[in-house]
């Protein structure tokens, strides 16, 4: 069997199974908020926080095991082209900690500003002033 074929097949493999594990959390978010037990919802939170945490973890993997080898040699490729005394800082790793931390500012700021908006909006529908905001446990 041919390489390149091979790499088609598993990109789609890795893709199915990644978004299916990414997704399945979200499908069974809905059935979670139906159930009217606390101690079966809490065991169902915890199943589906597993289950997300599963799903990145799988996620990471894929990138870091999978395409991070794939980019470095395709990167160090094209850049002796353009090139010649190449640097030996690990500009690949570099970008994909960037986007990693970029991702992680937008998800905190996004946070952030959720909460504000719930303290805003639930302290003046508050009754006698009771305290219902929002609590950010991290991510």
């Amino acid at each position: 069997m041919e390489l390149r074929p091979l790499k088609y097949l598993m990109v789609a493999v890795f893709f199915v199974f990644t978004a299916t594990l990414v997704f399945l959390p979200l499908s069974l978010s809905d059935r979670i908020r139906q159930v009217r037990d606390p101690r079966r919802r809490h065991t169902y939170q915890t199943v589906v926080s597993l289950t997300s945490c599963f799903g990145g973890g799988v996620f990471l993997a894929t990138c870091l095991l999978h395409l991070l080898p794939e980019a470095r040699s395709q990167f160090s490729k094209g850049i002796a082209d353009y090139w010649e005394n190449a640097p030996d800082f690990p500009f690949v790793e570099f970008l994909c900690i960037g986007g990693l931390l970029l991702v992680l500012v937008i998800e905190q700021v996004t946070l952030f500003w959720k909460e504000v908006h719930a303290r805003l909006t639930y302290s003046a529908l508050s009754p006698f002033g009771r305290d219902t905001s929002v609590v950010n446990y991290g991510s």
